[in-house]
């Protein structure tokens, strides 16, 4: 049961690498983390520009001494982005963007039924890599609308799979990266079972799917050629023959018109949450989706519409130390602010009662908060994450905080003011419980 909210401040102000800094127009934009070893944590996240909607950039990864918000021990870059791609034949230059960072692993001297098993310390980085053009004219991002055969062609999921050295503050890479695909789909299309000609990753990591840490499942969107969206669930299975971690799963397609979707353990099955794809362009936003799955990999369950939360924005959910599932989003019908995304709440999840939401709670207010972002810029509070629980009463809620000006013309057409610059970032706060909770893993 959570006691308490409270705001810590920024998580994350700016990267350390050269070409990723504020001075190079970037920022920190979507965030994922996780528990390295017993003193080393990782925190997942991509750079961000100021040229329109999803500008999103380069992926980074800090290990991280004690906490999630410990001394930063070393940062470096798992995905660089470059703005003179040239994938095509066609002479132009693009933007590669990399967006929805996610991770999974078993700890480096995990101990799991009495013994550390042999795919501890392996650890998963995934990302969706995307194809931008910029407007010639105004330097701007075009539309997504406005490359959808590009999308279909280049954008794909990658991943890569490390191990921390000797010293924890750097990686051997075990598996370079490379494109996402599941085991038997080597080359060209179909790259997994499902009849899908597009995979977007979804924001929320895996989850656990057995005791010892062996399987994984998560979600993703999956497109056909017609950008028609729908959700399934996947399932990442360790190979002690080959050391690695394989895409063995795939359960069955949604019904269409979701997407941006998050599976949560429950007993043997799962739960899977999802968007719905309308509610962007709804005047007041949509419901959220539940699919209450006995056998994940199995039959696709009917959806479920509870009626509260109401949202346009970005959703994610997560079962938290508590034992709790919670949902993160905005609300456009609570929100006394003039846009949707500002302040970021909170909802309790009860499945066994048609998944109704309550006990809703701020999770941060940027206006109360008197982070300076003007009321034409829009403040936007939005893609929170609780972060993996590693023990106490404290749990982490990770998100970011932005302008949704962006100086792009598309947007507010305000320009955005240094100040604004600097207050984007990463922030976070911390669930409070009523009692302390074991650790998500244990060590010798």
């Amino acid at each position: 049961m959570v006691r308490n909210l409270i705001h810590k401040g920024k998580l994350i102000h700016e990267s350390t690498l050269e070409g990723e800094t504020r001075s190079h127009g970037l920022f920190p934009g979507h965030i994922n983390g996780l528990q390295a070893s017993k003193n080393r944590f990782l925190l997942l996240y991509t750079t961000r520009g100021w040229r329109g909607s999803d500008d999103n950039v380069s992926v980074i990864c800090q290990i991280r001494d004690g906490a999630y918000d410990g001394p930063l021990v070393r940062e470096v870059c798992l995905a660089k982005s470059i703005n003179d791609w040239m994938p095509f034949d066609d002479g132009k230059h693009y933007v590669k963007a990399h967006l929805h960072p996610l991770l999974f692993g078993v700890p480096k001297g995990a101990v799991i039924n009495g013994s550390v098993p042999l795919h501890a310390g392996l650890l998963v980085f995934m990302w969706h890599r995307e194809i931008r053009e910029l407007d010639p004219q105004t330097g701007f991002m075009l539309h997504y609308k406005e490359s959808i055969q590009k999308l279909l062609d280049v954008s794909v999921t990658e991943w890569m799979q490390v191990r921390l050295n000797d010293s924890e503050d750097d990686f051997d890479i075990i598996q370079p990266r490379q494109t996402l695909r599941q085991k038997d789909h080597h080359l060209g299309y179909p790259f997994c079972e499902l009849e899908t000609r597009r995979m977007v990753l979804t924001m929320n990591p895996p989850v656990s799917f057995n005791s010892s840490g062996s399987e994984w499942i998560g979600s993703s969107s999956y497109e056909d050629i017609a950008r028609t969206s729908r959700v399934a669930t996947l399932r990442m299975s360790f190979n002690p023959q080959t050391g690695l971690y394989e895409w063995t799963d795939c359960g069955p397609l949604s019904i269409a018109g979701m997407f941006e979707s998050a599976v949560i353990s429950s007993g043997q099955g799962a739960i899977l949450m999802s968007r719905i794809k309308a509610s962007m362009d709804a005047p007041k936003g949509g419901r959220v989706a539940w699919f209450k799955l006995n056998d994940p990999f199995g039959a696709m369950a009917e959806p479920v519409y509870p009626e509260q939360p109401i949202t346009a924005a970005p959703v994610t959910a997560f079962r938290c130390a508590d034992g709790l599932i919670r949902l993160l989003s905005n609300e456009p019908n609570l929100t006394p602010y003039p846009h949707e995304r500002n302040p970021l709440y909170v909802w309790d999840i009860d499945p066994d009662a048609g998944f109704r939401a309550s006990n809703c709670r701020t999770v941060f207010d940027s206006v109360a908060a008197k982070i300076p972002i003007r009321d034409v810029s829009l403040p936007v509070v939005d893609q929170a994450k609780v972060l993996p629980h590693v023990g106490g009463n404290r749990q982490i809620v990770a998100h970011r905080v932005r302008p949704k000006s962006l100086n792009s013309p598309f947007k507010t057409g305000v320009v955005i003011s240094d100040e604004e610059r600097e207050a984007s970032g990463i922030y976070y706060a911390e669930l409070e419980y009523d009692r302390d909770y074991p650790s998500a893993w244990s060590f010798e």
